[in-house]
């Protein structure tokens, strides 16, 4: 685990060998080295995760702030991305949407609404969508209690208009744990989603890193 950013999440830095690498990917999960950010780098991508707390959730300034600190450890060379699974999908979206300097951001599930705001969620998500800065692709999981048939209307209806380009993919059947790292216990659809939405993943950044040049 990286040191402490006071205040806010954990920001680990990867490997500084950067020659041969494609790009650049703030991670962003509710684990301190997720097993994801292994498949990141053996993909030639330089990592930098920041920690979610889910016990003591930061506000959504600190988080933001978490991965500004993050993206300026990447090469700023080379096409920087941001990729979020659970609660980090979420703020995948919210850095895509209020930060400048991204080539792509993925957000795998994430909540879509806030049930209440407060000081230390005081904006809805998808009200900062019109900000969105890059392209963006989504995977939501179907088996989400917490995520309703109209919000994820409303997300794909927000979507619609971007510019850039916005994706959103939906797995039926599946609950939000799926895409984390799989295992041979899963169920054939869940082993299927789990693959079909990291394969989309990979293939939405090698598309972004060729258009970079």
């Amino acid at each position: 685990m990286g040191p402490r950013n006071a205040p806010g999440p954990d920001v680990t830095s990867s490997s500084p060998v950067r020659a041969m690498q494609l790009g650049g990917i703030i991670l962003v999960t509710e684990a301190a080295e997720p097993a994801e950010a292994d498949g990141l780098r053996t993909a030639g991508f330089e990592v930098a995760c920041v920690e979610l707390s889910p016990g003591q959730p930061a506000g959504d300034f600190e988080v933001l702030g978490a991965l500004t600190r993050a993206r300026e450890q990447l090469d700023p060379a080379r096409p920087r991305f941001v990729v979020g699974l659970g609660l980090g999908g979420l703020y995948a979206r919210s850095f895509a949407c209020t930060a400048r300097g991204l080539s792509g951001a993925v957000s795998f599930q994430g909540p879509l609404v806030y049930a209440t705001l407060t000081p230390q969620r005081p904006a809805q998500p998808m009200d900062l969508l019109p900000g969105l800065g890059c392209p963006l692709l989504c995977h939501l999981a179907a088996l989400d209690p917490e995520m309703t048939e109209a919000q994820v209307a409303r997300l794909e209806e927000r979507l619609r208009d971007c510019r850039p380009t916005a994706l959103v993919y939906r797995y039926a059947g599946v609950a939000p744990s799926v895409f984390h790292v799989a295992d041979a216990s899963r169920a054939h659809v869940e082993a299927r989603a789990h693959a079909l939405a990291w394969a989309r993943t990979r293939a939405f950044l090698a598309h972004l890193v060729a258009a970079a040049g």
